[in-house]
């Protein structure tokens, strides 16, 4: 059960409501949510906000989301970047952000696909974005490692990895973890970018790592799956495969599954390394294992889509993407009884998880080496075709969220909270506290795209640490300000 309440969720009100009868509505749900987490309560609930913030949704790489996803192939939105979209987007606050190999970081209102802010690196990205603590990194072939502001895209700091990073970064307990072309795992501070260690392998790391239980899991070209010390950087076991590793390790239930270059998909004890299954799919695996309620999905070169038992290894389906060896290079994501995966083809799968029967798909305009993130009920891809797309219901486009930055917010450590967002009715917003009570009356003439609090009451009087309910006036939006 959480300490504390750092929450940040969204709420959709009707229109149509009276302006009173909002406030009673947003009580009730704030209420609701307190007795929720009062009890323990975790799972998802319609509305609630769910980011996909890193590659592959998490630090132990699960490709699972407890959020809703789209029933149908429509489009909400598509981005021109103008050229390929290997890297896979991160969804956070609102926000999309993604590589390109024009060498830009693009960051896109994830509502309306709008462009941002942008921030060139010096070469290709193939690696995807991760989103932690408003700090967005990533890395690029000119051998850096970055790390960006999450909202205005400026540099925080640039470390260097020795040669190309192609390996997408996981973040936790304040570390960046990365590999690099030369070889390594490095290890850098979150925060300064300062290197704490690095580990040499015996070929070049394309492998993205995973993070669970104070370790690191990485694969390498040398054919190797590699458990570190995630504060030491120390061996604590290896385990070797038929081929090279591209794959990207996922844990979950004490157990790490990754895909190899020699066609197998390999199941090992997560303490031990020891091998407890391995599934041949007949070709190689570059893919990413997703792990959700018991089942193990994974793509491979053949052009199939697999979902094993993730105990045994044993096959409960196999669906064959467009025509054979058409590959499914790609990382399955996972959520709400669907797989979402893209291919070679140029097409974007959306798969029954229990079965493996289409739902749906759609024609991009070229390959789709990107994996999806599934985050607030849309799909998020890229392709070859260089669009970035968004898939979602009807509706969803008008619901936009408002996004607030930093959250929660604290007064000993920030001066002010930002929200951002699309342009904001009237350049107003209205703050509430928990019994109703208008708090504060932000307001700027013009109609603005952010409003800034400085957590301070119509008076100037900085208000007490709790809950508090920030509406746009004449909007949809309703959302839940934490201050400590």
């Amino acid at each position: 059960m959480p300490s504390r309440l750092d929450i940040a969720l969204v709420f959709k009100v009707s229109t149509r409501a009276r302006h009173d009868k909002e406030v009673r509505q947003m009580k009730r749900m704030v209420l609701s949510l307190i007795t929720c987490i009062a009890l323990g309560i975790t799972g998802a609930a319609p509305g609630f906000t769910q980011d996909w913030p890193v590659f592959r949704h998490d630090p132990e790489h699960t490709g699972y989301s407890t959020s809703t996803a789209p029933t149908t192939n429509n489009v909400l939105w598509s981005y021109e970047t103008g050229d390929q979209v290997f890297s896979s987007p991160a969804v956070a606050d609102g926000k999309v952000f993604v590589g390109l190999y024009t060498n830009y970081v693009y960051c896109l209102s994830a509502s309306q696909g709008t462009l941002i802010w942008s921030y060139e690196t010096g070469e290709p990205i193939f690696s995807s974005p991760a989103v932690a603590d408003g700090k967005v990194y990533i890395g690029s072939d000119d051998g850096n490692v970055y790390c960006l502001d999450a909202l205005q895209g400026t540099l925080i700091w640039s470390s260097q990895a020795g040669d190309a990073v192609y390996s997408s970064p996981a973040v936790a307990d304040g570390k960046v973890f990365v590999g690099s072309w030369d070889g390594k795992v490095y290890c850098f501070d979150a925060s300064q970018g300062t290197l704490l260690w690095s580990y040499q392998t015996g070929e070049w790391v394309r492998s993205s790592p995973a993070v669970a239980d104070g370790k690191l899991f990485v694969g390498s070209d040398d054919g190797k799956v590699y458990c570190l010390d995630a504060s030491q950087g120390t061996l604590l076991w290896s385990y070797q495969t038929g081929s090279g590793v591209f794959s990207s390790p996922a844990v979950a239930d004490g157990k790490m599954y990754v895909g190899s270059n020699d066609g197998n998909v390999y199941c090992l004890d997560a303490l031990q390394g020891t091998l407890l299954w391995s599934y041949q799919t007949g070709d190689e695996v570059f893919s990413s294992p997703a792990v959700a309620d018991g089942k193990m999905y994974v793509g491979s070169l053949n052009g199939k889509v697999y979902c094993l038992n993730a105990s045994n290894g044993t096959l409960v389906w196999s669906y064959q993407a467009g025509e054979w060896r058409e590959w499914v290079e790609p990382s399955p994501a996972v959520a709400d009884g669907k797989v979402f995966v893209g291919s070679d083809d140029g097409k974007v799968y959306c798969l029954d998880a229990l079965q493996g029967t289409l739902l749906w798909s759609y024609q991009t305009g070229d390959r789709v080496y990107s994996s999806p993130a599934v985050a607030d009920g849309k799909v998020f891809v890229g392709s070859y075709d260089g669009k970035v797309y968004c898939f979602g219901s009807e509706g969803d486009a008008a619901d936009t969220a408002l996004l607030a930055y930093p959250q929660p917010f604290s007064h000993s450590r920030h001066t002010s909270m930002t929200f951002s967002g699309p342009s904001v009715p009237n350049g107003k917003i209205e703050i509430y506290n928990l019994a109703g009570e208008l708090v504060v009356t932000l307001e700027e003439k013009y109609g603005a795209s952010e409003l800034s609090w400085d957590g301070a009451n119509q008076k100037g009087v900085r208000v007490a640490p709790g809950i508090y309910v920030v509406h746009i006036a004449g909007g949809t939006i309703v959302k839940i300000a934490v201050i400590k």
